[in-house]
């Protein structure tokens, strides 16, 4: 028999989605850390602009968040001077950012 009531088995439900989301967020404050601890020297230059290479954003990116990172990536059009990339990103099966 199940004794839960309706509205307890929704408060249950969204008391796991917030508590996801909170995982979620501290994940997130700990790979951006981690990622500013990992910068020193690990830069290059372009246009006179110092920029984190996308190896070393996913590496720390994957470090941190393991398995529970998701990224997809697509091809969006190419020509003899541009290529141009999507690349979705989900943290524990939530969708998170795209980005071009």
């Amino acid at each position: 028999m199940n004794y839960m009531s309706e509205d307890l088995k929704r408060d249950l439900q969204a008391a796991a989605q917030r508590e996801q989301r909170l995982r979620i967020k501290i994940a997130l404050i700990k790979a951006i850390s981690e990622f500013k601890k990992s910068l020193a020297g690990n830069t290059i230059s372009i246009h006179s602009q110092q920029y984190a290479t996308v190896a070393l954003r996913v590496g720390v990116a994957r470090r941190v968040l393991g398995s529970s990172l998701n990224i997809t990536t697509e091809l969006v059009s190419i020509d003899k001077d541009t290529v141009v990339m999507k690349a979705t990103v989900g943290i524990g099966g939530r969708f998170l950012s795209t980005g071009y």
